[in-house]
């Protein structure tokens, strides 16, 4: 166990306790992680290339499709060959209709899970999305929050090196197919920020699509990053990040904010206003 891996362990551990105790959790002042060449090239940056930023009582929370890593169903359409598994909830607004779907197709052509695993593990995350992350987790707290599958999703965010996912879950017949799903919070995305904010938290969220509205509008803080067509018009009041190293520059001010205040945050809470049909936590729009 590397010296990073122990002290993300303890993080963890701190969390379940908390969740466990109802309690907000004691947050180490920084984290070690290793040195990258990203850190020196973003803007805004330091220049500093270790660990050596304090950490922050900040929590990012990412959505992971088309943020961090390309979109899973439709790189599993593209290799398979299987054109109506790139569908999402924009081609069939229903998402248990969806999802019934995909199973179906993934049955009739013998798609299981360890199959499925084996087509996202040949995924690899967007460009500079690694370095991101490392740069992140010096200054804050990061956590995938997605309506994903963490079976599904596992082999790919694992190139993420971002120990911290919250997403649904599967279950599987005696084939080894998928048979249904599990959501991992009644309240969705914005119950897995409401959660990290009754620690003690404060969450500044990232999103790209209208399913993450309920967690913009959960967080103490929302970024758009590279908004789906349609999103802009229904949230005008969030700052936008068409690349990282704009979000990074976003993020900083989330960072130069708590620091200012001594370790008491008080970001700015925006509103998002979310359409009606978008507003169940389970609801997937990529």
């Amino acid at each position: 166990m590397t010296k990073s891996s122990a002290r993300w362990g303890g993080i963890l551990a701190e969390l379940e306790g908390a969740r466990l105790e109802d309690s907000p959790i004691v947050v180490p002042n920084q984290l070690e992680l290793p040195a990258s060449e990203f850190h020196q090239n973003l803007s805004g940056s330091t220049g500093r290339t270790g660990p050596s930023s304090p950490f922050t009582p900040l929590v990012v929370a990412f959505d992971l499709e088309s943020v961090l890593v390309p979109e899973i169903w439709q790189t599993v359409s593209r290799i398979t060959s299987i054109p109506r598994l790139a569908l999402t909830t924009r081609d069939t607004p229903d998402f248990e209709t969806l999802m019934r779907e995909r199973m179906s197709l993934c049955r009739e052509h013998g798609l299981s899970l360890a199959r499925l695993r084996q087509i996202v593990g040949s995924m690899q995350p967007l460009p500079g999305a690694v370095e991101f992350l490392a740069w992140v987790q010096e200054r804050m707290l990061a956590v995938i929050v997605s309506d994903t599958y963490h079976e599904l999703a596992g082999p790919v965010v694992e190139k993420l090196a971002c120990p911290l996912m919250v997403c649904n879950g599967v279950t599987l017949d005696e084939e080894g197919y998928l048979a249904g799903h599990r959501p991992h919070n009644a309240r969705g995305k914005a119950g897995a920020v409401e959660h990290f904010q009754r620690l003690g938290f404060q969450v500044v969220a990232v999103g790209d699509s209208h399913n993450d509205l309920p967690m913009l509008n959960a967080a103490n803080a929302g970024i758009l990053f590279r908004p789906c067509a349609g999103l802009m018009e229904s949230v005008k009041d969030l700052p936008l990040a068409w690349d990282l190293e704009e979000l990074q520059a976003e993020l900083q001010k989330c960072v130069v904010k708590t620091s200012s205040k001594n370790g008491s945050p008080d970001l700015t809470v925006r509103g998002a206003a979310m359409p009606a049909d978008f507003s169940r936590p389970d609801h997937e729009a990529d």
